[in-house]
């Protein structure tokens, strides 16, 4: 099954759809802190939190588009901030979510070209990394 830049079905079979990526995630040292990097830099909304106090806190963010999500979480022996890396966000317009994110102040590189499109990278407060692109691929 090939999936459009809309989002949707393009072919493939029934058994092609089973199952779709939900959440990554993406352990921070403080959650609050990155809470709002995400919703004020980035545009994710909080969908839902739980265990806060804990060693198991989560907070569920998504963008402002497609289904899937991220959740923040503490850090544990298995993953550490800044671990998570080369996340993508596809846009339509690279040009115009660029000037937006470092005109918040973002660091960010500028855009390249690759065979499969255009892109940038940016790294959240603990130094998990991001792409923005504009693919010119299905992808």
């Amino acid at each position: 099954m090939r999936v459009g830049m809309a989002g949707h079905r393009t072919g493939g079979n029934k058994g092609d759809s089973m199952f779709q990526l939900s959440v990554v995630s993406i352990a921070v040292n403080d959650q609050d802190k990155a809470r709002r990097f995400y919703e004020e830099v980035l545009g994710f909304k909080t969908r839902g939190e739980g265990d806060r106090g804990t060693q198991f806190a989560w907070i569920l963010m998504s963008p402002p588009s497609g289904t899937a999500g991220v959740t923040l979480i503490s850090p544990n022996a298995r993953q550490q901030p800044g671990q998570a890396q080369g996340m993508m966000l596809k846009t339509l317009d690279i040009e115009r979510l660029h000037d937006r994110l470092k005109e918040k102040g973002l660091e960010i590189t500028d855009i390249g070209q690759a065979s499969w499109g255009r892109f940038a990278t940016f790294s959240d407060p603990d130094g998990n990394g991001w792409v923005i692109a504009e693919p010119s691929l299905d992808i």
